[in-house]
C-alpha cells in the first residue's frame, strides 16, 4: 500500500482472505475417520510459488506504471526463456526434446497451442488488468484461476476417469465445490 499508493476496504480485504482460504481448501484431504489439513506435499511448494509470483506481480505493477503492457510481457517472457534454457542446457534434455519431435508426440501440439496462444493471451490480459487496476485487487481477483482449474479438471475427470490424476469421489467433489463457493464469494467481495 505505501509503495504503490493503493488502499483497499475492509470488505475487499475479507474478499482477498476468503479467496485465499477457498484456494487453500483445495489442499484439504479427507481420510476415513479424520481430515488432515494440507496433507498434499504440493501445497507447500505452491505457497512458496505464490509468494514469489506475488512479489513478481507487485514489481510488474511498478514497471507497468512506466512501460507498455506488451513490452513488459515481452521482457518477462524473454527472461523466462533464457532462465529455462540455462536450466535445461544438458545433453539428456536435448535428446529428450529431439525424441518428442522424432516420434511426433501429440504433447508438442498441446504444449504449442497452450503456450503460444492460451497462456500468452491470459498473461497479457492479466498485465493489462494490472496496468489499469490496483495491484491488491487485481492480484486478489486472479485467484479465480483456481476456480476455473477446479471446474475444468473436475469435468474432465468425470468424463474421462483418471484424467489429470484427479480424484472424483463424493468427498473430493464436495471439497472442491466448497472451495469454488469461497473463491466466488471472495471475488464478489473484492469487486465491491
Amino acid at each position: 500500500m505505501p509503495l504503490l499508493g493503493e488502499s483497499i476496504s475492509v470488505i475487499q480485504w475479507a474478499g482477498i482472505i476468503t479467496t485465499v482460504i477457498g484456494s487453500a481448501t483445495l489442499s484439504v484431504r479427507a481420510t476415513p475417520g479424520m481430515t488432515k489439513l494440507f496433507l498434499h506435499h504440493s501445497f507447500y511448494l505452491l505457497m512458496l510459488s505464490s509468494m514469489f509470483l506475488g512479489s513478481s506481480n507487485v514489481i510488474a505493477k511498478i514497471a507497468l506504471n512506466q512501460l507498455p503492457v506488451l513490452f513488459t510481457h515481452g521482457i518477462r517472457e524473454l527472461a523466462l526463456a533464457q532462465t529455462l534454457l540455462a536450466l535445461t542446457f544438458r545433453k539428456v534434455s536435448w535428446d529428450e526434446v529431439r525424441g518428442y519431435f522424432r516420434h511426433r508426440s501429440p504433447a508438442l501440439i498441446f504444449v504449442g497451442i497452450n503456450e503460444f496462444f492460451t497462456a500468452n493471451v491470459g498473461l497479457m490480459l492479466f498485465l493489462w488488468a494490472l496496468s489499469k487496476g490496483t495491484a491488491s485487487l487485481v492480484l486478489g481477483l486472479i485467484g479465480t484461476r483456481a476456480m476455473f482449474v477446479v471446474l475444468y479438471s473436475t469435468v474432465l475427470a468425470l468424463i474421462w476417469r483418471g484424467a489429470l490424476g484427479e480424484e472424483v469421489s463424493f468427498a473430493t467433489v464436495c471439497a472442491k465445490a466448497l472451495s469454488v463457493i469461497l473463491i466466488v464469494l471472495g471475488v464478489i467481495a473484492i469487486a465491491l
